[in-house]
């Protein structure tokens, strides 16, 4: 996911350490990448997105290729992926359908 960074937001960054403590999550700046990596990605790719839309909490979110066509999953529920296209901060972590982590984001690089 690129180099490590700064994070200057507590709490998405206290959220990113409690999904995977060690693990560093590219910035999203555009949920336009997450459905491009996902693509790129292949089959069964999954990218797990963390945003925050002041004031309000953290949500999960998970987009998932399925046979080339990326489709939202909400782990959160109740919430639509769209209300989120213009969220504060958000990041992004990718796995590919054999389990491996996506290094490269779209748009990104």
């Amino acid at each position: 996911m690129g180099e490590a960074r700064q994070r200057t937001d507590g709490t998405l960054a206290a959220a990113e350490a409690r999904v995977t403590p060690g693990i560093t999550w590219s910035r999203l700046s555009d949920l336009r990448h997450a459905y491009n990596a996902v693509r790129e990605a292949g089959p069964g790719t999954v990218a797990y997105i963390l945003v925050r839309r002041p004031p309000g909490p953290v949500v999960a979110l998970a987009l998932r290729n399925e046979a080339g066509r990326p489709v939202w999953v909400e782990p959160s529920g109740g919430y639509e992926a769209a209300r989120f296209a213009s969220a504060a901060s958000a990041s992004m972590l990718v796995v590919t359908g054999t389990g491996v982590l996506w290094t490269r984001v779209p748009g990104q690089d």
